[in-house]
């Protein structure tokens, strides 16, 4: 596999960043308050163990034995 964890971290601190801004109003439109401060939180918390590297992301690639 390769390691994407340096991706993933700057991906998801950008997504973040989108759900804090841009994004805010427009998601709580198309759910609603609770659910996009529930995402919210869980994409604060994603990105803590991220930053922190106790979550790390890789690719991988396998193959069905014949």
């Amino acid at each position: 596999g390769s390691d994407a964890s340096d991706w993933y971290r700057q991906q998801a601190a950008r997504e973040l960043a989108d759900l804090e801004g841009p994004l805010f109003a427009e998601a709580a439109r198309v759910s609603s308050e609770e659910v996009r401060d529930g995402t919210l939180a869980e994409w604060r918390a994603m990105n803590v163990v991220l930053q922190s590297g106790d979550l790390q992301s890789g690719y991988f690639r396998g193959r069905k034995p014949l």
